[in-house]
């Protein structure tokens, strides 16, 4: 891999709208992509919104799905975000795709970060920035 992870956003238009307002199918359409590329899942959290519309992530020790429908535009956005070659992608596109039944899919693959010249780097206590935050646990791998 050329870059630490590849990020692709896929916009569904006129897609079905038993599926675009339904919380567990857009939770099974996920679920069934991320085993469908062969991804490890690690949590799986979605939200129905009142008055509609779902929004959902599945995440997966590769990094993650995610789905926002508009049911009222039958419209849906979904992005896969992995950071391992050895995953297919394709046959997660299959999968949502075929729940979907979009007449029209918009898609884009963006390569995320450049991977580390020479040795791979293990963060260590210097890496870590100080915060007048006590609750930030962030670190800076600069």
């Amino acid at each position: 891999m050329d870059v630490l992870g590849r990020h692709i956003l896929i916009d569904y238009y006129d897609a079905s709208l038993d599926v675009l307002d339904d919380v567990e199918a857009t939770r099974t359409a996920l679920t069934d992509a991320a085993e469908a590329m062969g991804a490890n899942i690690e949590v799986v959290e979605f939200h129905r919104f009142d008055p509609h519309g779902v929004s959902g992530t599945v995440v997966i020790s590769e990094s993650h799905i995610t789905i926002h429908t508009w049911p009222e535009y039958q419209f849906a956005a979904v992005d896969v975000f992995v950071c391992s070659d050895n995953l297919d992608l394709e046959a997660a596109r299959e999968i949502v795709e075929g729940r979907l039944q979009p007449g029209e899919i918009e898609s884009r693959q963006l390569g995320r970060g450049r991977p580390p010249m020479g040795e791979r780097r293990t963060p260590t206590a210097r890496d870590r920035r100080p915060s007048s935050d006590p609750n930030d646990t962030s670190e800076s791998h600069e």
